[in-house]
């Protein structure tokens, strides 16, 4: 199977092309996740129940995923993390990426990227990030000041 995704510089790239297009509410969007065999925890149900869905993510999304180890454990934080996303003019990403990528990436695929989890850097809701890990989607803290593992990846949009 071709590989979905390409490392450069220790960030993955990957090209989000035709994302399911579900017109109703979050919920469905949480069954369209759970037909196909994840769970969605009910913190996620919530931030999703509370976002606007539609129009979250275009005909084509360019993703970048940040790797933890790209950030020594002192200063792997939101807030850093962040800033690098600045620094490169790239862009939070809506929180509906996270449903996208779930669907998108299998835990296999994950795996091989050297990754646990990957949480979305968009705004947080109710202080929490949405956060893909094995075969479900869940949340994270969003404090500014989380510290993170380097197992974990950064998920925003490229212009």
């Amino acid at each position: 199977m071709k590989r979905k995704w390409t490392r450069r510089n220790g960030v993955i790239h990957l090209t989000l092309s035709d994302p399911p297009r579900l017109s109703g509410p979050a919920d469905d969007w949480t069954a369209y996740l759970e037909k196909r065999g994840f769970e969605v925890t009910k913190p996620a149900r919530t931030i999703l129940s509370a976002i606007q869905m539609e129009p979250p993510i275009p005909h084509m999304t360019r993703v970048a995923i940040f790797l933890g180890y790209l950030f020594s454990a002192g200063v792997r934080t939101t807030k850093n993390i962040r800033r690098e996303i600045t620094r490169r003019k790239w862009l939070t990403p809506h929180p509906a990426l996270a449903p996208f990528l779930r669907d998108f990436l299998s835990d296999e695929e994950i795996a091989q990227m050297g990754l646990e989890e990957i949480v979305t850097l968009h705004t947080p809701y109710g202080g929490k990030l949405l956060d893909i890990d094995k075969g479900r989607l869940e949340t994270a803290p969003g404090g500014e000041d989380e510290h993170w593992h380097e197992e974990h990846g950064f998920a925003c949009e490229i212009p």
